[in-house]
């Protein structure tokens, strides 16, 4: 889940909550995406749509990495939301960066934060995440 908690005119701050609590395994970390209103369409640094998200793997070519891609009925998987490391606005292309820590121009140590959010993801599903589901809420 990521429950977003701030906005202001550089962009919108969350927490990112990932629990399994069959696994006994849990890992939290902050967001940084986009300013502005949410957006369906595909090109434009906006902001990702609250709601619930289907998740899978994509192979970047730009990151060179496998990567966390999220979509649902509303927002299409050709829209390519990914989950990735960045720290500032100009990083963002529409996409969530993860990082350990945040103020007021982005998030930080946003490659750790990627890495063990990714090393909880292949641990407990591998090469198959169509069964996690990503809830995103607005909290402001």
């Amino acid at each position: 889940e990521i429950e977003r908690f701030k906005e202001n005119e550089i962009g919108t701050w969350g927490r990112l909550y990932f629990r399994n609590f069959a696994r006994n395994s849990r890992f939290q970390c902050f967001t940084f995406e986009p300013v502005g209103a949410d957006e369906v369409r595909s090109g434009l640094d906006k902001r990702v749509p609250k709601g619930v998200y289907n998740m899978r793997w994509h192979d970047s070519p730009r990151f060179k990495r496998r990567l966390p891609h999220i979509y649902n009925k509303q927002v299409p998987a050709n829209r390519y939301i990914l989950i990735h490391a960045g720290n500032l606005p100009g990083h963002t292309e529409g996409c969530i960066l993860l990082g350990f820590n945040y103020d007021e121009r982005g998030v930080w140590n946003s490659r750790a934060a990627l890495d063990e959010f990714m090393a909880k993801l292949r641990s407990m599903y591998k090469d198959d995440l169509s069964s996690v589901k990503l809830k995103i809420i607005n909290d402001f």
